[in-house]
């Protein structure tokens, strides 16, 4: 059923590596430049916890619209 499905998922996610969690938290703190508040860098550092997941979603920029659309749209 799809209840086994999501447990193959989440122990997939689960086996991701440490390393690239470690490098994907410090990656982020370098591009937040210190910015983060102290709630924001709790929360950052959860990454790196087998446990813990992210959702990613993506904007598509139109070719006639430009970048300030996606601006617009968010």
């Amino acid at each position: 059923g799809s209840s086994t499905q999501w447990e193959d998922v989440l122990k997939q996610l689960k086996d991701f590596s440490p390393d690239y969690r470690a490098i994907l938290v410090s990656v982020i703190e370098q591009q937040s430049q210190g910015a983060l508040s102290e709630i924001q860098a709790q929360s950052l550092q959860l990454l790196t916890q087998n446990n813990t997941f992210t959702v990613t979603t993506g904007q598509q920029i139109h070719f006639d619209l430009g970048p300030s659309y996606v601006f617009y749209k968010i």
